[in-house]
């Protein structure tokens, strides 16, 4: 698979944040059942407490939706809101109507850790209870990373509990869902551009065995 430059996908998550100012959130629909949602891209507002963007995520989720020809939601702008804790918001509507019009059947919620954690990266399953309805797909990814060579954890910092859109929408909608929370110093800094790109590739790969 091709190999991304940091400063390329810096420029894609720049551009495309730039295109949507104004929108409350930018969304594309593709033509697999996959659809991967970045509820933290711009600052939120939970309970009146301001929580910082994570950034990176745009990059990581527009790269695996081209390449899966998935769709995609990005939050775009800071309505003192926090779509991945609000039970009722304009970026969940969304998510509603884009299940409306197409047949998705796994959402990727993605997050950005902070980098002071020592995990690589947290898969969010509350508990098991979000991807019961394929449980072989969750241990193909979680083996896969690790083979990887990823530190990886299972609900721990966070689980993806029911209030959450993982956790909400497995719920409501019986899809499989992942909050996939990903260490921010391999999203944010150049150094770790190659774990970047070995993420995304291993991604694409477990991801694009649905396929099959």
């Amino acid at each position: 698979m091709e190999k991304l430059s940091f400063k390329r996908v810096y420029k894609l998550r720049k551009n495309f944040m730039s295109s949507h100012i104004g929108d409350d959130c930018a969304y594309s629909l593709g033509d697999s059942d996959i659809l991967f949602s970045m509820p933290h891209a711009v600052n939120q507002t939970r309970l009146g407490k301001r929580k910082y963007a994570e950034p990176g995520t745009v990059g990581v989720g527009l790269t695996l939706a081209d390449r899966l020809n998935a769709s995609y939601i990005v939050k775009t702008m800071n309505n003192f809101d926090d779509a991945n804790f609000d039970e009722q918001c304009n970026y969940r509507d969304k998510i509603k109507y884009i299940l409306s019009v197409k047949g998705i059947k796994y959402l990727i919620d993605i997050h950005g850790l902070s980098k002071s954690r020592e995990c690589d990266i947290n898969l969010g399953i509350n508990y098991g209870a979000n991807i019961q309805g394929n449980i072989l797909l969750y241990d193909k990814l979680e083996r896969e990373l690790r083979r990887a060579g990823f530190n990886v954890t299972i609900d721990n910092p966070f689980s993806a509990p029911s209030r959450t859109i993982s956790g909400y929408f497995a719920e409501k909608y019986s899809l499989w869902t992942i909050q996939l929370e990903i260490n921010s110093k391999i999203t944010n800094e150049s150094r770790y551009i190659k774990e970047f790109n070995t993420l995304i590739d291993v991604l694409t790969n477990v991801l694009k065995s649905l396929e099959k």
